[in-house]
């Protein structure tokens, strides 16, 4: 879940700052060099709360899932690193009105990329790995309580709730006795 909250994060922050040949600055976030990015965090962070809830089964497949958005993650980030000039287009193209791969690589003098997309990357690996952690230790997690099972089945112990239960059920008790 931190993996994911990580990777949600920086993708709202500058991942490349662009030097342009008129001399003009630019940042690129990484909103718009990994539009896939926040996506695939999001759909992190909700499957971290699903995992909570789930049975044994759904928690393997849960797991899975993980470890490939995880991965996702990580390749959304990659391009970034390897090709910030490329990955700044759409923002420099909005930026001056110039449209085109080449033309728009003809205005850019220097693309640096900034921490950001290397957080996001390791948040990716992170990510991958708490997935793959899920799928070898999910079968020994505990199982969800009582409180989310069927309705009606029996428990070895009274508790406080209990009688709350009973009371919202319309029992009485100062006419029932136990």
């Amino acid at each position: 879940m931190l993996a994911s909250g990580a990777a949600l994060l920086s993708g709202a922050l500058p991942w490349v700052t662009v030097s342009l040949r008129d001399g003009g600055t630019t940042e690129v976030s990484g909103a718009a060099a990994a539009p896939a990015g926040s996506g695939l965090a999001l759909a992190g962070l909700a499957l971290a709360g699903a995992l909570t809830l789930s049975p044994t089964v759904v928690r393997v497949l849960l797991g899975a899932v993980q470890a490939l958005l995880g991965v996702g993650i990580v390749a959304t980030a990659l391009p970034a690193l390897l090709d910030p000039a490329g990955r700044s287009e759409s923002t420099v193209s909005a930026l001056t009105g110039v449209a085109g791969s080449r033309s728009v690589q003809a205005l850019i003098e220097a693309a640096d990329p900034t921490v950001w997309p290397t957080v996001t990357a390791a948040a990716g690996v992170a990510a991958a790995l708490s997935g793959m952690a899920v799928l070898v230790t999910a079968r020994r997690w505990p199982r969800a309580g009582a409180r989310y099972g069927a309705r009606g089945a029996p428990t070895a112990v009274r508790s406080p709730a209990d009688d709350w239960d009973a009371l919202s059920g319309g029992a009485d008790p100062t006419r029932d006795a136990d």
